[in-house]
């Protein structure tokens, strides 16, 4: 139940980035289909548990109006403030985690960010060309990693093996 209750503190794309941007400072290389595969299972996940969310609160209700047919009102007024947010959550992320996975060429700009982010860190450089190399698109958020990579303290992300 608490996890029910307690949401997800980071924003999906925020962490998806945020792996990703681990990836370029330790140099770890672009993912490879499996993992690309994988990220699109966790994505699927995540939108299917804010929906089991919504439907265990509206298993709830029902429940609710059983057993308190009198509360109608207020039983129906708690569970779409429950309900609600999760479904503009669902909705929001439904749209946009998709998007995540695209080719980054078909937004306007991104490539010229990325670019100035290669000339000043030397992993956003390294992992560029290594997706070049792979002869596959960029993805938008290997590019929001890449172009949040030189405003980054690189050595709070590097591992403990490499920090040593």
């Amino acid at each position: 139940m608490r996890g029910l209750l307690a949401g997800r503190k980071v924003a999906f794309a925020d962490a998806i980035a945020s792996r990703f941007a681990y990836w370029i400072i330790n140099r770890k290389g672009p993912p490879d289909a499996q993992v690309q595969e994988a990220l699109e299972r966790e994505r699927r996940r995540y939108l299917q548990r804010i929906g089991v969310e919504i439907g265990f609160f509206l298993a709830l209700w029902v429940a609710m109006l059983m057993l308190l047919p009198d509360w109608i009102v207020i039983v129906t007024a708690l569970v779409l403030v429950m309900v609600v947010p999760r479904g503009w959550l669902l909705a929001r992320e439904m749209v946009a985690t998709p998007a995540l996975f695209r080719p980054a060429e078909a937004v306007p700009g991104l490539l010229d960010e990325v670019a100035r982010a290669c000339e000043t860190s030397e992993a956003a450089a390294i992992y560029f060309k290594e997706v070049k190399r792979q002869r596959r698109p960029l993805m938008r958020v290997e590019a929001l990693a890449l172009v949040t990579v030189p405003q980054l303290d690189e050595n709070d992300w590097l591992d403990q093996v490499e920090a040593e």
